[in-house]
C-alpha cells in the first residue's frame, strides 16, 4: 500500500469512529455544520465545492447528527473509491426538510441496493430511515456517484 492509501485508511478509520459515535449518540453537538463539512473536505484533501443554504438552527440535533453521517460517509467514499477530485456538497435547509446532495465525478459503482454489504452504506440507510428520511444512492460506472438524502427538519417525521 502506498503512503496515500495508508493516510486514506487512517482517515477512513476516523470517519468510521465518528459514525459509530453518531450511532451511539456520543458525538458532542457541533456548533457549525459548515465547519464540520469543511474540515472533512480538508482532511480528505478533496477540492470540493460546498454550498449550505437555509437556517440550520431550526434543524433538530437528531437530524444534524444524521446529516453529519450522510456527508461523512459520502465524502469518505468519494475520497477512498471515486478517483475523482471533483466533489460537490450541497445542503439546503427548508421549513420541513433538510436536503443533502453529495456528488463525485469518479469511477462510480456497479450497483447499490438495500442489501448492499458495504457497512457504511448500510449504517447510513438505517440512520436515515430511523428518522423517517429518505436516501438515494445513484451511480453510473465511469461517471460518478450521487448521494441524496432528504431528512425531516423535526427529526422523526410525522407521528402516526
Amino acid at each position: 500500500a502506498s503512503t496515500g492509501e495508508g493516510l486514506g485508511n487512517k482517515f477512513l478509520s476516523h470517519i468510521r469512529e465518528v459514525l459509530f459515535q453518531l450511532d451511539e449518540g456520543r458525538l458532542a453537538e457541533d456548533p457549525s455544520f459548515a465547519t464540520f463539512v469543511h474540515e472533512l473536505v480538508e482532511r480528505w484533501k478533496l477540492p470540493a465545492r460546498v454550498t449550505i443554504e437555509g437556517d440550520l438552527e431550526a434543524v433538530s440535533p437528531t437530524v444534524l447528527e444524521t446529516a453529519h453521517s450522510v456527508v461523512g460517509e459520502a465524502l469518505a467514499n468519494a475520497a477512498k473509491h471515486s478517483g475523482s477530485k471533483d466533489v460537490t456538497v450541497k445542503v439546503v435547509a427548508g421549513p420541513e426538510t433538510l436536503r443533502i446532495e453529495v456528488t463525485d465525478r469518479g469511477h462510480g459503482i456497479r450497483a447499490v441496493t438495500d442489501d448492499d454489504p458495504h457497512f457504511g452504506l448500510r449504517l447510513l440507510r438505517n440512520r436515515v430511515h430511523e428518522i423517517h428520511g429518505s436516501i438515494e444512492i445513484e451511480s453510473t460506472p465511469g461517471r460518478g456517484v450521487r448521494v441524496i438524502a432528504v431528512l425531516p427538519v423535526g427529526g422523526q417525521g410525522d407521528s402516526r
